[in-house]
């Protein structure tokens, strides 16, 4: 909006646009977050939050960079921003036929981002950094609980740095790109049912045994890239189209497994405790967003964006381990079979003066998880969020505030999943996410 586009003549020096981004880049290295559909994360800035992620035509901020890095070039100035989302998570399980309910238990999680989008001496050609977390999650149940077997505590963290750059061929065209760099890690821990096991080996086998804890820890890095245009065939009317490509992440870890009892569990993993190194892949989807943003005057704007999510490329996890043995084969590899998913987003904004600015939305995401295959590691479900959001600008410097409620429609569950380690996954899961967020953009 015009509040936004406010350009100063003053500069702020190399050094110190370099702390405030390298400020961050280290906030955002510590992020981790519950995911929306599948555990794709949309929480990049308030200003989107509050228009319901519809923003891929809108480019007002410098967080267009992951948007669409074509906006720019539309983008008057120089600007800064910084953001934190804090996710509020509350997901319900309830036992099939009436089997026992657990709720996770899920702290409140902070999710900083931050963008810089700066001019050129060229003429129409801008460049834009950012650092911001595309993907996560953390579910953590009863560690004695009904998933003890299936993973009572899994968490994805990713953290993606971006260098784009984008340059207006027309004052109704630009087009813009760039890659991008992404540190993942993930965890699981649960249980192996010693039980069960040794009675496979040993039936009838006398004295009960302890669960033995296991722990996998990995560590992995991928490179995407993505590419935007951005039409604007008259002053009312823009039309964004954004791709990301995938990212395949390649994970080095180790996987600890403690408190092994028996003759059958110690045999097979050559003691009472067991260590290994662990590597894996998982690829991250690409996606296509289609938007378009109608102005009917200055103060008031409109968008609508369609997104499709290729996230049938996540359809199965194989573990390769340095040592393995009977017990560890049986588990991997891990199906997952995911769907792909179309999203759509509705999101408003209006300049009720040159100081304040309100945005409203709604967006609804597809599930991605597969019946068949779905588990308490990923409780997936078609999401529908609405939001509503502030901003206070002072000229250069603006401040935005905004709202996210998500209401995920329950999923019922009947399926084979974690019966070879005596578990089940049967049952009813929904959840319900708020989330908050703040914005502070600098504009030089």
């Amino acid at each position: 909006m015009e509040a936004m586009k406010t350009q100063s003549s003053e500069k702020m020096s190399g050094p110190a646009i370099f702390i405030f981004l390298v400020l961050g880049l280290f906030c955002s290295s510590n992020a981790f977050a519950v995911g929306s559909s599948g555990f794709e994360l949309a929480t990049n800035s308030a200003r989107s939050l509050g228009k319901a992620n519809s923003v891929v035509a809108d480019p007002e901020e410098a967080a267009t960079v992951v948007f669409n890095p074509a906006g720019l070039t539309k983008l008057e100035g120089n600007q800064i921003s910084i953001s934190t989302s804090a996710v509020i998570p509350m997901m319900k399980y309830e036992g099939a036929n009436g089997g026992v309910g657990e709720d996770a238990s899920v702290p409140i999680v902070a999710i900083p981002s931050t963008f810089v989008a700066l001019s050129t001496p060229v003429r129409g050609f801008k460049v834009g950094l950012g650092a911001n977390s595309p993907f996560g999650l953390q579910t953590q149940y009863d560690s004695d609980g009904n998933f003890r077997y299936t993973g009572y505590f899994n968490e994805i963290k990713t953290i993606a740095y971006h260098a784009s750059a984008a340059y207006e061929f027309a004052p109704w065209i630009s087009v813009g790109g760039g890659w991008t760099y992404m540190d993942c890690d993930i965890k699981q821990v649960a249980k192996l049912n010693s039980n069960l096991i040794t009675a496979s080996v040993v039936p009838g086998f006398p004295f009960p045994l302890e669960n033995a804890p296991f722990e996998l820890d990995a560590d992995g890095h991928g490179v995407g890239w993505n590419v935007g245009i951005l039409l604007t065939p008259h002053p009312q009317h823009q039309i964004g189209v954004f791709y990301r490509s995938q990212v395949r992440a390649e994970y080095r870890g180790t996987l600890d497994v403690d408190n092994l009892q028996g003759p059958v569990m110690t045999a097979i993993f050559g003691g009472s405790s067991f260590n290994t190194s662990v590597d894996t892949d998982v690829t991250f989807p690409d996606s296509l967003t289609v938007g378009y943003r109608f102005s009917p005057n200055e103060k008031w704007d409109v968008e609508v964006d369609v997104a499709w999510t290729n996230w049938s490329v996540f359809d199965r996890i194989d573990v390769g381990f340095g040592t393995s043995n009977a017990v560890l084969d049986s588990l991997e590899p891990l199906e997952q079979n995911f769907r792909d998913t179309i999203s759509v987003s509705v999101g408003t904004s209006y300049d009720l003066n040159e100081t304040w600015a309100v945005h409203g939305g709604y967006w609804y995401y597809e599930m991605a998880a597969n019946k068949s295959t779905y588990s308490n590691v990923i409780p997936d479900g078609d999401r529908h969020g609405i939001s509503v959001g502030f901003q206070y600008n002072l000229g250069k410097l603006s401040i935005d505030i905004s709202y996210l409620a998500i209401f995920s429609s329950e999923v019922s569950i009947d399926n084979s999943v974690g019966v070879t380690n005596g578990a089940t996954v049967d049952g009813d899961y929904s959840s319900f996410t708020q989330i908050v967020a703040t914005s502070l953009s600098y504009r030089f």
